[in-house]
Formats: C-alpha cells, structure tokens, sequence
C-alpha cells in the first residue's frame, strides 16, 4: 500500500450537511459503543458501565451510505472519542472530532486510491500516544498500518500477510496486558477466532482464540467493558440482534454474557473504546 497523498474535501461534504450540533456536551468516561444504522443511515452511541447502557444518544444521520464507521480513537489526545470514517466507493478517509453526542469539528485525514485496502481497526502500535490505522487488503490478505500525528499522516508499513482471504481482522485489543496490540481475526469460511500479537509492527506470536458456529454471529470489537483492565470482545448476531461479551484472560475466554438484544438488527455497531 503506498503512501495516500492529501486531497480536497470532495464528498466529505455530504456529512456537514448532516450534521446535528448543540447537543450537551460530555467527557468520556467509560466504555463507548458507537452505532451506525446500515438501513437509514442514523448513528447513535451508548455509554456503558460493565453490561449497564447507562446513558444514550443520537448524534445525526448520514444520508450517503459509502460512509461508514471504521474505527475510534483519540486522534487529538484530549480524552474524547473521535469517530474515523472510511468511503468505500472514493476512497477517502475523514473524521468526527466529538464532545460525547456533540460533532465540534469534521475533516479530511487522507485518501486511498486502492479500495481493496479497507480500514479494519486502530491501536498505539508503537505506545507513544498516537493513533495508528489497521488496514487489510481483502483481495491478498495483506495487513499494514498508517501511522497518525493527529490527522496528519506521520508514516506507514507492512505488518504481515493473512494469505487466506476469507479471513478479516474484526478486533484490535491489548489481550495480554503488556501494551501491545493483539489483532483479533475471524474466519468468514470456519468461524475460527485467532490472533496476532504484536510487538510494534511485527508480529510475534499467533494463536487460537476459540470457533464461532453460528455465521450470523461476529466479533465487532473489543473494549474493557469492566474497567479492569483486561480486554472484552464484543460479538453481535446480525440476525437476532443479540450483543454478547467475551471477558479475555490472555488467548482464553474466562466469562461470557449477554449484554441486550437489539429490536432492529440494522444496527450495527462499529467502534468501541
């Protein structure tokens, strides 16, 4: 993947039409899901305190669907969540800088020629504070990072390659509590959950996390639900809607619980921090 090279706004245009501002502000504190509805375009977030929803909102409607919601990170370092956007038909990447439900600020980070390569997630690869963004080609299976200051592109690299293609990176979590990153992958084909652990940009180790029978079900993301430290992945069953948790103990599954069934299975949650 090459280096993206910076372009005008085009079509990020589309979302400050949309935007709904005013609303209260609030600091994160705890665990955040964010929420894109892939049928009517609205995103919404909830706050959690461990499986509790304990406050809600809805933060506007996207009226172009190319957009979608491919990670969360704290791109300015100020304690707030900002929500990273991907189009999948320009290949341009932007961002929602937040103030819990209130939008204060839009822009442009970079653009991607080749849209085989998608977002898949983010992580402080290097432990420096900063943002990185996982990618994933889908069409070889090979995985790199985009090194951010702020929303300024810093550098960019190869971590490894998949090979088999039916499997997607669906996680980003420190599972061994050391502060490197693990990539959680999931088989499309098996079901089978793995990772990589990795130790900056290289990987080194990889492992079996458990198989998922279900295809209906897959792992959205990973947070620390119970503020313990320990990382907890987030299956959602796009059929029923029911959201799970995997409370992780290293590679193993130590709990695991429903978190609530969603009436309307069209939304779909895609970041959590």
């Amino acid at each position: 993947m090459k280096t993206a090279t910076i372009c005008l706004y085009r079509t990020l245009v589309v979302l400050i039409a949309a935007l709904v501002l005013g609303m209260p502000a609030k600091a994160d504190t705890g665990p955040t899901f964010y929420w894109q509805n892939r049928v009517d375009g609205d995103v919404a977030f909830w706050d959690m305190t461990g499986t509790t929803l304990t406050s809600y909102a809805y933060i506007t409607t996207v009226t172009d669907f190319n957009w979608k919601i491919v990670a969360t990170a704290d791109l300015f370092q100020d304690g707030n969540t900002d929500v990273i956007w991907e189009n999948t038909a320009t290949g341009d990447i932007g961002y929602w800088e937040m103030d819990g439900a209130t939008i204060v600020n839009i822009g442009f980070i970079s653009t991607e020629s080749d849209l085989n390569w998608t977002i898949v997630g983010q992580a402080d690869l290097f432990q420096d504070g900063t943002t990185n963004l996982i990618w994933l080609n889908q069409a070889t299976g090979d995985v790199a990072y985009w090194q951010l200051a702020g929303t300024q592109l810093a550098a960019d690299g190869f971590i490894g390659a998949a090979g088999d293609t039916t499997w997607r990176i669906v996680a980003t979590a420190d599972l061994f509590e050391d502060g490197n990153t693990s990539l959680v992958w999931q088989s499309v084909a098996t079901g089978d959950v793995v990772y990589w652990e990795l130790n900056g940009a290289g990987i080194a180790s990889e492992g079996y996390i458990t198989t998922i029978t279900d295809p209906d079900v897959l792992v959205v993301g990973s947070t620390d639900l119970f503020s313990d430290g320990a990382s907890t992945l987030i299956t959602q069953d796009l059929v029923t809607g029911e959201l799970d948790y995997w409370e992780m103990d290293g590679a193993a599954i130590s709990s695991s619980g429903i978190i609530t069934t969603l009436s309307d299975p069209d939304w779909e949650i895609f970041g959590t921090l």
